[in-house]
């Protein structure tokens, strides 16, 4: 069964902000993009802490890996380099994760990195990340080789 990008979110936010559960979770990344605990998090004042709070629901709705063959092993850019490219990936299955929903939340911690970099003259090696190789490892979406 697929997450949905609602259910994590309403785990990840429900415990930063003491909340109980969601009954009405959006089910589509346009949904979910007017869930109210969303909201919360994109109109918090210190950026430093949305920043933290996005990054922390990403890895939240990829932390389920489980694949059954390498087929659905992918992985996605994340963060915005100030030289270009990304500031790392991401490793998650398509078994578990809708890649749609994932690109639109990355899109957004993307947004909010690159600001941040621009905000606070954030700068980063100017070395190009090949996206890693992975595979289905023992039922699980790993990095293989090096």
């Amino acid at each position: 069964m697929r997450r949905t990008a609602a259910g994590v979110l309403s785990v990840v936010v429900g415990v930063v902000f003491g909340l109980v559960g969601c009954k009405n979770s959006p089910t589509t990344f346009d949904e979910f993009k007017k869930d109210p605990q969303l909201a919360r998090i994109v109109a918090m004042p210190d950026d430093t802490t949305k920043e933290r709070l996005l990054g922390d629901f990403i890895e939240s709705y990829i932390a389920d890996r489980t694949c059954t063959g390498p087929g659905q092993c992918r992985t996605m850019g994340i963060g915005h380099n100030p030289c270009g490219g990304p500031w790392g990936y991401i490793i998650f299955s398509v078994g578990v994760v809708n890649p749609d929903t994932l690109a639109a939340i990355v899109a957004v911690y993307d947004d909010l990195n690159d600001a941040m970099n621009r905000k606070y003259g954030r700068v980063g090696p100017c070395v190009v990340l090949p996206p890693p190789q992975v595979g289905c490892v023992d039922g699980r979406c790993e990095k293989i080789g090096r």
